[in-house]
């Protein structure tokens, strides 16, 4: 007696819609419910970290400009989706009136880019970070240490980013540091470069 040989079906795909840039808003609802779908699909990996309009989160642009902005696979209205789900708080506010269409898409991104990626106000906004560090209740805590570090890297670096000379801060970030500790130890000299 012959074995009959089971075999698997072919799986269909989840989504029978092309990507044909343009406005979605005349395509017939299934196209735009399938189109939709897609763009979940797409967005888990694509997803980038939220703006919420802070100063010092700007840096989340350049991975939203990266991942969706320079994309040529996405239509405009595709991207603009992507803006709207990365975008909370003021930033988000601040295009909640602009309607979600390929011909919106540019003057949003125009708008976000005006209120909060002006270069001189971010820097103003890092080293006014670098004024404010967290303070460390002991020179042996290792946690506020940590914090003490990442809040001087995180600042140095985005400074650098925007164009910043920051070789010349260690004489400054020293003093700074060591008053945020409160001791009488000293970091040394060349320690925050």
């Amino acid at each position: 007696m012959a074995r009959r040989r089971h075999t698997q079906p072919k799986p269909t795909p989840l989504l029978k819609a092309t990507h044909t840039p343009g406005n979605t808003e005349s395509q017939t609802p299934g196209i735009v419910e399938a189109r939709m779908d897609r763009l979940k699909l797409k967005w888990s990996t694509l997803r980038t970290q939220r703006f919420s309009g802070a100063s010092t989160e700007w840096q989340s642009w350049e991975q939203f400009e990266r991942a969706v902005h320079e994309n040529d696979t996405l239509s405009d209205s595709e991207k603009f989706l992507y803006l709207r789900s990365s975008l909370s708080g003021k930033a988000e506010l601040a295009i909640d009136g602009i309607q979600v269409t390929g011909a919106n898409y540019n003057t949003a991104i125009e708008l976000l880019k005006e209120r909060f990626g002006r270069r001189d106000v971010l820097k103003q906004e890092h080293l006014t970070q670098l004024l404010e560090l967290p303070p460390v209740r002991n020179e042996n805590e290792a946690i506020g240490l940590r914090r003490l570090y990442d809040h001087l890297q995180r600042n140095i670096a985005a400074l650098a980013a925007l164009g910043a000379k920051t070789d010349g801060y260690g004489a400054l970030l020293s003093t700074l540091a060591n008053a945020a500790i409160g001791t009488s130890s000293q970091l040394p000299q060349g320690a925050l470069r």
